[in-house]
């Protein structure tokens, strides 16, 4: 009895030890204990054509050339992809591609020379705008912004 008595407040402390570091909370995993992750997006630079004009040079053997301007209107410069279609009834499309560097606000242009006749039914222009990446902080999802589960 001497022993039991001497022996069980030893083993409630050891217990109520044991509870209270099972019920502390753990670091998220997730946000390393942060509350926020981070969320990354591509998005294309914005951009507007100011110019696309269909020219020829010479007399005898013209040459044939498809002028464009492109304002680029992001925080970011870039190269973007011009395509130029030229669309005939009877043999179907010519499509030239060339790259235009544009650095943030401001405006470049491209000459691209092309194989093809200047009296095309229809004649278009494309451009594939570079991709940027933005980082934003978000809550995570995980601990619901608190950092712990």
């Amino acid at each position: 009895m001497w022993r039991l008595a001497k022996v069980l407040p030893l083993v409630v402390l050891f217990s109520l030890l044991l509870l209270s570091c099972s019920s502390k909370p753990k670091v998220c995993t997730t946000c390393n204990g942060t509350g926020k992750i981070s969320q990354s997006q591509e998005i294309p630079i914005p951009f507007e054509i100011k110019t696309f004009e269909v020219t020829d040079r010479g007399i005898f053997n013209p040459d044939y050339y498809a002028n464009v301007t492109l304002e680029n209107k992001g925080d970011e410069g870039g190269t973007f992809e011009i395509s130029v279609d030229f669309f005939y009834k009877d043999i179907g499309t010519h499509t030239e591609t060339s790259d235009l560097y544009v650095a943030a606000h401001s405006s470049a242009s491209k000459e691209i020379h092309y194989d093809a006749d200047n009296r095309s039914d229809k004649r278009e222009c494309r451009v594939k705008p570079p991709m940027v990446v933005h980082t934003t902080q978000v809550i995570c999802p995980t601990c619901g912004g608190k950092g712990v589960i």
